[in-house]
């Protein structure tokens, strides 16, 4: 038979050696070099994995805290300019309130003269009469003193034309100096009628008081968005209200929208009520009345809901001049 020859493949291990007592055998253990090169780069991995996983948090935190620093900085910007707008609010509504002194000022002093000068004009009419009444006992005549108030002053005109005695002319100067006082009294009373005729466009146009009666559950200005995310800019007054209460104008006008708004509002209704006012009535659940139709002060126009961008049954009441918002408190009374 033939010697058969058997190779070894010599295995690559390495040994730890354990000494023990001297009468003893020394204690070895081989552990074979895949198993460390296996163990070192299962270390290797797991090394990488932390460290990556820890780069990847570390930037999530950076970014978290760099949104929280913008958040921050963007409510300090909101809150600056929500303490602007109410120091001009304030500004406003002061300035509204001198115009409206100074507007009641002028009504009344209007009033006062006029009664004044009502109380003149019978004062000098029944002067008049006197100084007619005693042309007519100069004259003696039964006609005369018949006559109309306006015969009556024709016959005294010719009379004094005559210049039939020092008497007459003396009766036809007080004559033509009450005449000249009536006219004067006249054109100044026109000219105060002219002025109150003036304002009263303004009167009648501005708005005043509220569309409902109900608690007010958000302000003009700044606020927290009520659907979430940061802060919003509310131009109007909101009126908690029950679903289909009466909506009612606050000044007469003309109706310049009436349906749905796209833009969140929902069923809405816009008057224009002239010098530049015009007030918006939101989230509506009926429009009673149609573009171009006339209304009066305290004329129903709609009835209260919650349709558009609403959270709940409520009045979304706006007042701008000149496409500027106006806090609707400043106009309450």
């Amino acid at each position: 038979m033939k010697n058969l020859k058997r190779t070894h493949k010599q295995k690559k291990v390495f040994t730890l050696m354990f000494l023990a007592a001297s009468d003893k055998k020394p204690l070895s253990l081989s552990i074979p070099y895949y198993a460390i090169y296996s163990f070192l780069v299962v270390v290797a991995l797991s090394a990488t994995y932390i460290f990556v996983n820890a780069s990847i948090a570390s930037s999530k935190v950076t970014k978290l805290q760099d949104a929280a620093d913008m958040a921050n900085k963007s409510l300090q910007q909101s809150q600056q300019l929500n303490n602007q707008l109410k120091d001009e609010t304030q500004k406003l509504k002061s300035d509204n309130e001198n115009k409206v002194s100074e507007f009641k000022t002028k009504v009344n002093t209007y009033e006062e003269k006029t009664k004044q000068l009502n109380k003149q004009l019978e004062e000098i009419q029944k002067q008049k009469q006197q100084i007619l009444d005693k042309l007519s006992k100069k004259v003696g005549s039964q006609a005369y003193k018949n006559a109309s108030l306006e015969q009556k002053e024709n016959t005294s005109a010719k009379i004094v034309k005559l210049n039939v005695s020092e008497n007459n002319d003396e009766i036809s100067n007080q004559l033509s100096l009450l005449e000249a006082k009536v006219s004067t009294e006249l054109a100044q009373f026109k000219k105060i009628n002219a002025e109150v005729d003036k304002l009263k466009p303004l009167w009648t146009s501005t708005p005043v008081g509220l569309p409902v009666q109900g608690p007010i559950s958000s302000e003009v200005g700044f606020r927290r968005d009520p659907f979430g995310g940061g802060s919003e800019n509310h131009t109007g007054m909101d009126i908690r209200v029950p679903t289909g209460t009466k909506v009612k104008a606050t000044a007469q006008g003309t109706v310049k929208f009436a349906g749905m708004n796209s833009g969140g509002y929902g069923n809405l209704v816009i008057l224009d009520h002239g010098n530049g006012f015009e007030t918006y009535y939101a989230h509506n659940s009926k429009v009673l009345v149609e573009v171009g139709q006339k209304v009066n002060k305290d004329d129903i126009i709609a009835e209260s809901g919650s349709t558009g961008r609403s959270t709940g049954a409520h009045v979304h009441y706006e007042i701008r001049l000149n496409n500027v918002v106006k806090n609707p408190r400043d106009y309450m009374n």
